[in-house]
């Protein structure tokens, strides 16, 4: 990393858009929290929304900070199984098909772009 060329580059970001962007975090991680308590109930596993959106924004975070983008994934998984230790398969798939879910959409987006 070149330190001396990352002030400039931050000199230059437009607050206003960086703004409007670190705003639409939080109605994300509710959409992604939402997407997933539906495999969850499909799973007829019962977690409170909090704890579930509280594991999104922590897998969202892991996922921004560890190489690739399944750390998060991971941690999800085995926080979702110290929840529910009776249903770990159940809740593990969540998890599984949350991401597949996912990929299916960003693969449909590339094929109508």
């Amino acid at each position: 990393m070149e330190w001396a060329r990352l002030m400039p580059l931050l000199q230059s970001v437009d607050l206003r858009l960086a703004a409007a962007a670190s705003a639409l975090v939080l109605p994300l991680i509710i959409l992604l929290a939402l997407r997933w308590m539906i495999f969850l109930r499909q799973q007829k596993i019962s977690v409170s929304f909090p704890t579930v959106a509280a594991l999104t924004w922590a897998g969202q975070f892991f996922n921004s900070v560890l190489p690739g983008s399944t750390g998060g994934d991971v941690v999800k998984i085995m926080q979702i199984c110290r929840l529910v230790p009776d249903r770990k398969p159940e809740a593990a798939s969540s998890v599984i098909l949350d991401r597949l879910t996912a990929l299916a959409a960003l693969a449909g987006l590339a094929l109508f772009g």
